[in-house]
């Protein structure tokens, strides 16, 4: 995963998210969208190898409901213009 950029708000010592107890997430209903989306990052998405290596850290990959390709591609799209907005602008349109 080249080019593989993360944005935390804060984080423990161990990098895990200050959010994350006891093996779940205790903000889990008001989760931010980066984490709403995971694991459907373009960095995840770019080749069957890098979705493969999702797949091994990530217990949700290729379990649970199944997001059509448009629903993917909203939220690409939103992560991409995450990058050069503020999120807050970037939500609003």
């Amino acid at each position: 995963m080249n080019g593989f950029k993360r944005i935390s708000l804060k984080e423990k010592s161990n990098y895990d998210c200050i959010f994350w107890e006891d093996g779940g997430c205790i903000v889990y209903e008001s989760r931010p969208f980066q984490c709403a989306s995971y694991p459907f990052w373009s960095a995840n998405l770019n080749s069957q190898a890098d979705w493969e290596d999702i797949r091994g850290v990530c217990p949700g990959a290729d379990h649970g409901r199944l997001h059509s390709k448009e629903e993917i591609d909203i939220w690409l799209d939103k992560h991409l213009r995450q990058q050069f907005l503020g999120a807050e602008e970037a939500d609003r349109r």
